[in-house]
């Protein structure tokens, strides 16, 4: 029998009653007719949306278990799919920052690994999440240089959020190759509105130290998982693009996987540039409409597809 979750059951009922609560938030503030009129309008295609997430999430939790320790007693890929789905549940509900869920899959994990390896299993998971979507960014930004920049504004603009995502992939690379959460902190210390949390994350300075050290022996100590987990976080964001691909279906839209592609790349892109805006309101409906307009498809269409990705969110967080 698998052992039972680190988490104290008052704790994770805890987090059930917030997720439960910031959950009924969103549906109050979208509306039960609103939610009742989109979902009639989608029909049936509602069914491969929610279902393409589904095989994300099996890819994700395979690239997670690429970061587990052989030497120890782990968890099978049920309990793992479990943990991570509710983790992304809780990421989604979280206001402002999608942190929730982290703490959540760390603390579960912990009834499995060491506490402290269970944390750094969960880092470095979030790290090759990272490392994957920008790969994904990527492709979405070469994409859209190569077949729908025209202008040198748009050429330009495209280059820069190139050369931005090349650098921030670069910066996480390194902190797998040689550490560099400790040098974070520092620098995180000399930034004024930063400087408390740096504090008080500097408290932990021994077990940061340690996770530091544990990450950068999972890429050295084992380059092949590295790079199949990467591969993993890859090829998920890449299956996540079909979602707008059956909602151009959905539509009747002349429309294939490239501009799905470009649809999800670009507004995963923007959304994380917008991050403190809560829920991403108005941000994503804004987006997918401006995105639709450059492809040439009917713009209010873009706000419709928006309304039907928030309908995939609901049902997964409901789910999680």
């Amino acid at each position: 029998a698998l052992p039972r979750p680190h988490m104290k059951q008052t704790m994770r009922l805890g987090v059930f009653a917030a997720g439960a609560a910031l959950f009924v938030y969103l549906i109050g503030h979208i509306g039960l007719r609103q939610l009742a009129a989109d979902a009639r309008a989608v029909g049936w295609m509602i069914v491969p949306v929610v279902l393409v997430w589904s095989i994300v999430y099996l890819l994700s939790t395979a690239g997670w278990r690429f970061t587990f320790d052989d030497a120890v007693r782990q968890p099978r890929f049920w309990p793992t799919w479990t943990m991570l789905t509710s983790g992304f549940a809780l990421n989604c509900v979280a206001p402002f920052v999608s942190v929730g869920g982290e703490p959540f899959k760390a603390a579960t994990l912990a009834g499995w690994l060491p506490p402290r390896r269970a944390a750094t299993s969960v880092m470095l998971h979030w790290l090759l999440r990272t490392l994957g979507q920008m790969l994904f960014w990527l492709t979405a930004l070469v994409v859209a240089l190569v077949t729908y920049a025209h202008g040198p504004l748009e050429i330009t603009v495209l280059l820069c959020a190139m050369a931005g995502v090349t650098g921030l992939a670069s910066l996480v690379l390194t902190v797998h190759k040689s550490g560099g959460l400790e040098t974070i902190l520092r620098l995180l210390d000399r930034l004024p509105l930063l400087r408390r949390p740096a504090r008080a994350l500097a408290a932990r300075r021994e077990t940061i130290v340690e996770m530091d050290r544990q990450i950068v022996e999972f890429y050295h100590a084992s380059p092949g998982r590295f790079v199949r987990a990467v591969a993993c976080e890859y090829l998920a964001r890449m299956v996540s693009a079909f979602e707008y691909y059956f909602v151009f279906l959905a539509l009747g839209l002349s429309a294939g996987y490239r501009e799905a592609l470009l649809v999800s790349g670009l507004q995963s892109l923007i959304h994380n540039m917008t991050f403190f805006v809560p829920f991403e309101i108005g941000t994503k409906e804004a987006v997918t409409y401006l995105l639709f307009a450059r492809l040439g498809l009917t713009p209010s269409l873009g706000v419709f597809a928006a309304i039907v990705t928030r309908l995939r969110d609901l049902l997964w967080i409901g789910f999680g």
